[in-house]
């Protein structure tokens, strides 16, 4: 099993999230639910750290980013090193894939 490690943004993701899904238009039932599924993505994650596909958007030469897509519309976006397996990011794929490059650019 690996050893899981959010990182400070991925932390803020979850939680702006859920904060929006909990907000007057949403209901906290929907924000539990999500939050719930990334957990249980993120826990799949400890015994096959690369079941999830190559992230394209994210070409690097020393890291291989990968995702699993999560309540149809949420990428949990990681790279697995050794024995830990970095949560980097939570990307709501409705948003311009461009600015994914540059959140990431700027860990």
């Amino acid at each position: 099993m690996v050893k899981i490690k959010w990182q400070k943004n991925a932390k803020q993701d979850l939680f702006d999230i859920c904060k929006y899904y909990r907000s007057v238009k949403h209901s906290p039932q929907t924000a539990d639910n999500i939050k719930k599924a990334l957990f249980d993505a993120v826990r799949a994650l400890e015994t096959f750290p690369d079941q999830g596909a190559r992230e394209l958007m994210l070409p690097d030469d020393e890291i291989c980013f990968r995702y699993l897509v999560v309540k149809h519309h949420y990428k949990l976006i990681y790279f697995h090193e050794k024995e830990t397996c970095h949560i980097v990011a939570i990307w709501d794929c409705r948003n311009n894939p461009s600015i994914l490059q540059d959140k990431l650019k700027e860990k």
